[in-house]
């Protein structure tokens, strides 16, 4: 409840609003190409955020998603946040791999949770989507999200403070026209913004009870499947086909008891297609791909061409 939030994070419990902010997954795409793109990606959100006077909880930039859990004072700050990192981040990738609005028009999600049990839930969630993707075996192991920036000590004497440069040469030095006096942001020394300097690692420890071994102890074990169904995204997320292929993985070994896809027959193949149809949002063609199906098969199995339906897993 807001009350409770309010005790926990030290802010005044009549402004703090807490959202999941989600983008719609590419399918055609990547959105993050390599290492580059990602500090850059994370640079964004940390002015961005600033700019709009938002707070980062939580953050994970996926291959061709973005999750972010924020805080703020009302729901515009925080559609003005999303807006102004698909703007720049897309200009910054146009500039870059030469694709225009690779996120300008980009479906997105913007959920308001009130609840701290369904909170704590929503970040394990996002911190927990690298290892859903198969990308890690552990959420700790992935550079890209906020995942160790709580319980990690205060690091803050290694890197210097963005109030350390003059205007102009933050402006020119981090890439940005945006004025960061009193940011409070650290800058390693290939002048990337250190993230435990924006993300707001005290209020998420507080809503884990400052347990390391509780905090870990969820983001292990939430259900990302359910959590996906529950967050009810209106734009929801869609997954390339290598990141379908490892999730399919994972379905294998617990719902039919094999070690790979090659291993089911026709009729467990048919119940794979409805879970990755009803489950996953993938589309047909996306689907007679990964299982090696003909197109006009898998839309019968649905139900989108004809009577049959697919089996329930």
């Amino acid at each position: 409840m807001r009350g409770e939030i309010g005790a926990v994070s030290g802010m005044d419990e009549q402004k703090i609003n807490v959202f999941h902010v989600c983008t719609k997954g590419l399918e055609d795409r990547l959105l993050f190409w390599d290492d580059d793109d990602y500090r850059f990606g994370i640079r964004i959100a940390a002015f961005s955020a600033f700019r709009h006077k938002v707070m980062i909880a939580a953050y994970c930039l996926m291959t061709n998603h973005v999750h972010f859990m924020v805080c703020a004072d009302n729901r515009e700050r925080v559609v003005c946040f999303l807006n102004d990192f698909k703007k720049e981040y897309s200009r910054y990738h146009c500039r870059r791999h030469g694709v225009p609005n690779v996120l300008k028009r980009v479906g997105s999600t913007i959920k308001q949770i009130s609840d701290v049990s369904y909170i704590r839930n929503c970040i394990a969630y996002i911190l927990r989507n690298p290892v859903e993707g198969g990308l890690v075996r552990d959420a700790g192991q992935y550079e890209w999200s906020s995942v160790n920036c709580y319980f990690s000590g205060n690091a803050s004497l290694l890197y210097r403070p963005v109030s350390s440069l003059q205007v102009k040469e933050a402006k020119r030095m981090l890439h940005t026209h945006c004025n960061l006096s009193g940011s409070g942001f650290l800058f390693d020394g290939n002048y990337d913004i250190v993230p435990g300097s924006f993300v707001a690692g005290g209020f998420v420890e507080s809503l884990f009870r400052n347990s390391r071994e509780f905090f870990w102890n969820r983001v292990a074990k939430v259900d990302s499947a359910v959590m996906e169904l529950e967050l009810a995204f209106s734009g929801r997320i869609r997954y390339n086909d290598y990141e379908l292929i490892c999730r399919m993985e994972n379905v294998v070994r617990e719902r039919f008891n094999k070690t790979s896809v090659s291993q089911l027959d026709v009729n467990e193949r048919c119940k794979m297609a409805g879970y990755l149809y009803r489950r996953m949002y993938a589309g047909a063609s996306q689907i007679a791909r990964v299982l090696g199906f003909d197109r006009k098969i898998i839309r019968e199995i649905l139900g989108l061409s004809g009577s049959l339906q697919a089996g329930k897993v």
